[in-house]
């Protein structure tokens, strides 16, 4: 399946690109690269439901989905 990240959202250290149509994306440390990144899947709705590449998600790329609306706070 090839992605289309149409939706680009960036923070002080991470570039997050999101496929709307497919319901995935990536994150992405911007000195570390995929030593700190790994993917995104979001529901129906673009919520986040899962991620992996990391142990925990990291609070930047969190913060930022929940600003958009696209991560509950509590996840």
């Amino acid at each position: 399946m090839k992605y289309e990240f149409n939706t680009q959202l960036g923070t002080q250290n991470y570039t997050i690109g999101i496929d709307v149509k497919n319901k995935y994306g990536y994150f992405e440390h911007d000195r570390l690269g995929d030593q700190s990144g790994g993917g995104l899947w979001f529901d129906k709705d673009l919520i986040l439901e899962d991620y992996d590449g990391v142990f925990e998600l990291p609070s930047e790329v969190k913060n930022i989905l929940v600003m958009f609306g696209m991560c509950d706070k509590d996840f």
